[in-house]
């Protein structure tokens, strides 16, 4: 009996990261579509590319470049936590997937766009949009589990105040 009770909220808990992943790439997107109107997306790509960067010049080369790109991720991040609906764990939650992100985001940038350069994949803009996009996906996968585990227990104890 108990694994019909964690399907419900394991759905809602997947779907919470998700639809946060969802609106932050479409706002990525569009920040870049504003932000390469100032800078030339492969020149972008090619700051961020760069070999001598460390994690953090390459966090610095974000905000310093991409201010719409993170300023429309923040405001999806927002959006996606309004739309959640809940508590304060819930919006904690939401919030750990935004910063992981962010950080994943910045990590596949730094890190996963050489990897996909030496695996032949397109151009370096098609490699930089590539890497920050599954880095976002990695920092979203690696908040799942909190969240499925909070959902369960959240549901267990409800059932427990229940009587089942």
């Amino acid at each position: 009996m108990s694994g019909i009770r964690l399907r419900a909220p394991t759905r809602i808990a997947l779907g919470q990261p998700l639809m946060m992943l969802f609106l932050c790439t479409c706002a990525m997107a569009i920040g870049l579509a504003i932000d390469s109107g100032a800078v030339p997306l492969d020149v972008l790509a090619s700051l961020c590319l760069a070999d001598s960067l460390t994690i953090a010049s390459s966090a610095q080369l974000h905000l310093a470049y991409l201010p719409a790109t993170h300023g429309l991720m923040l405001a999806a991040a927002a959006v996606a936590l309004l739309m959640q609906g809940g508590g304060t764990g819930t919006h904690m939650r939401g919030g750990a997937c935004a910063i992981a992100m962010f950080g994943g985001m910045v990590l596949g940038a730094w890190a996963g766009a050489p990897i996909l350069r030496d695996l032949g994949v397109g151009s370096s803009a098609a490699q930089l949009v590539a890497a920050m996009t599954l880095g976002m996906a990695a920092g979203t996968i690696l908040t799942m589990p909190v969240g499925i585990r909070r959902a369960a227990w959240s549901q267990a104890s409800i059932a427990d105040r229940q009587g089942r």
